[in-house]
């Protein structure tokens, strides 16, 4: 017998009951207290029947769907509550495997313990690659991927990555195969050597031009990880530079024409300029002078300035070269140094501006005359006055000889 007919016929009797006093109750309408009386019994009926089928239901239980733990699916055509003694089992879900029994009991209404887990799957090792790594930065569990790495001088060829799956890794690992550059073009007047069908990773080409070309560019070229050759190929040109002119300026020294690559000249500027720039340039790869050509500029030297004091004439802005000025010191200020000034190299006086020094006040208020102005006068006269000492000296010395030799006095007459 099943579990749901015994639990029918056990159920049966009460459910009759209960029904024949429901209909008996409905039949005495016409008798309140007997009716009243029936339905009470109804009621009694019902509550034990409930309080049965509960009995029933934990002696003889039922189970419901069951919960099952992480990454699991139940897999199952048994229609929930189950009864009691049914039977279901648990399955892991994709990319894991299960340890442990996954099958459960429903009994008195409870399910048995689930002695199951699921674990992700494990692909382990992806496999070897020569010149090359396999990277398992992800990990090595289900759903993870793998990229393959090469050494320097090597590429990747095939799929660059796999995939963990359910069954282990999907596709098929890559290898790592050298670097090759095809050879470069050939350059016009020049060559490169060595010369090669193909060159491997890290391979140096070098160039040369033919007769007077010279390399414009890197001389030396490298195969590159993406198979190409860096820097670019150089060109092989004439080096030409056209002949240096400097306004007011010449040539010092240096190199003759033709100007080619390297050549170099020196300038120098003409009396009464000065120069702006380097004097010594070089003829580049590009047919020009580096660095730029100088200049030739006139020396001019600017107005010069002094406190209490001024030009004397021909005040302007500037001055040429050789050219001169005057100064002189306002009224009640002395000169100290030179008043008459030549403009010279570098833009330069020929001698320090001069001082103007406010006299000092003598007696009664009136200026007294500097000492560099009475000597300035009494300087000529001071040396009239040595001339006259020094012929008078003589003279009397010579007359004190002749007082001791009358002969030489006669002597002198004759003479």
């Amino acid at each position: 017998m099943t579990h749901a007919r015994y639990v029918t016929s056990l159920v049966a009797p009460w459910l009759r009951l209960f029904l024949v006093e429901v209909g008996a109750a409905s039949s005495l309408k016409n008798k309140p207290f007997i009716q009243t009386t029936a339905l009470i019994g109804a009621m009694r009926t019902s509550v034990v029947l409930v309080i049965f089928l509960g009995v029933v239901r934990t002696v003889h239980g039922v189970c419901d769907r069951p919960t099952g733990g992480p990454n699991m699916d139940l897999f199952t055509d048994v229609t929930f509550p189950a009864p009691d003694g049914t039977s279901v089992t648990f399955t892991c879900q994709v990319g894991h495997r299960s340890v442990g029994s996954g099958t459960v009991a429903c009994s008195a209404g409870t399910w048995s313990s689930l002695n199951m887990r699921c674990e992700k799957f494990n692909c382990g090792s992806a496999g070897e690659v020569i010149n090359g790594n396999v990277d398992y930065s992800e990990g090595t569990e289900f759903g993870a991927y793998a990229r393959v790495v090469c050494n320097d001088g090597y590429m990747v060829v095939g799929q660059l990555t796999v995939y963990c799956g359910s069954r282990g890794w999907q596709g098929r690992l890559a290898t790592c195969e050298v670097i090759m550059c095809d050879a470069p073009n050939p350059i016009v007047d020049g060559y490169f050597s060595p010369v090669k069908e193909a060159y491997e990773y890290s391979e140096v080409i070098t160039y040369s031009c033919e007769g007077q070309h010279k390399l414009n560019g890197s001389k030396t070229v490298t195969c590159q990880e993406n198979g190409q050759f860096h820097p670019a190929p150089p060109k092989c040109v004439l080096v030409n530079c056209p002949e240096p002119r400097v306004d007011n300026g010449m040539l010092a020294g240096g190199a003759r024409p033709p100007y080619g690559h390297m050549s170099s000249v020196t300038f120098r500027c003409a009396v009464g300029h000065t120069m702006e720039g380097r004097d010594t340039v070089t003829c580049d790869i590009n047919s020009k002078w580096s660095p730029a050509l100088p200049k030739c500029n006139p020396i001019e030297c600017k107005a010069p300035e002094i406190t209490n004091g001024e030009v004397v004439d021909g005040a302007r802005p500037t001055y040429k070269f050789e050219e001169t000025v005057t100064l002189k010191c306002n009224t009640g200020y002395s000169l100290s140094g030179q008043s008459t000034l030549t403009c010279k190299e570098k833009d330069q006086w020929s001698a320090p501006l001069p001082v103007c020094t406010q006299d000092k006040a003598g007696n009664g208020g009136e200026t007294q005359t500097s000492w560099g102005a009475l000597w300035g006068a009494f300087w000529p006269l001071s040396q009239l006055l040595l001339l006259l000492l020094e012929v008078t000296l003589d003279s009397g010395r010579k007359r004190r000889e002749l007082r001791k030799d009358p002969r030489e006095l006669h002597k002198t007459q004759k003479l």
